[in-house]
């Protein structure tokens, strides 16, 4: 899992590239892959929907784009987050 925080999503994109970039130099160096079909991200964002959609950061782990998802409520390691950024009591 990575975070960054910026003003705005495109000034994330160099910085969780670089991300994955040194991921990719470590799992090489550590003989270990990453499954790019299974890897994806999300943006968590105050703007409205009709916005959150036109955002776009295209990121590459190894040459290959990772997919970009839209889940309401993404859960990440046992933490529900809302792309809103509204805090809800945790179900």
């Amino acid at each position: 899992t990575v975070a960054v925080a910026a003003a705005t999503p495109e000034e994330t994109q160099p910085i969780l590239q670089r991300a994955l970039d040194v991921l990719s130099q470590w799992c090489k160096e550590s003989f270990m892959t990453v499954n790019v079909d299974k890897t994806e991200y999300t943006i968590f964002t105050r703007a409205r929907n009709s916005l959150r959609d036109e955002i776009g950061v295209e990121l590459l782990y190894n040459g290959q784009q990772v997919r970009r998802v839209e889940v309401s409520n993404p859960r990440v390691l046992g933490v529900r987050f809302d792309q809103g950024l509204h805090f809800y009591e945790q179900e």
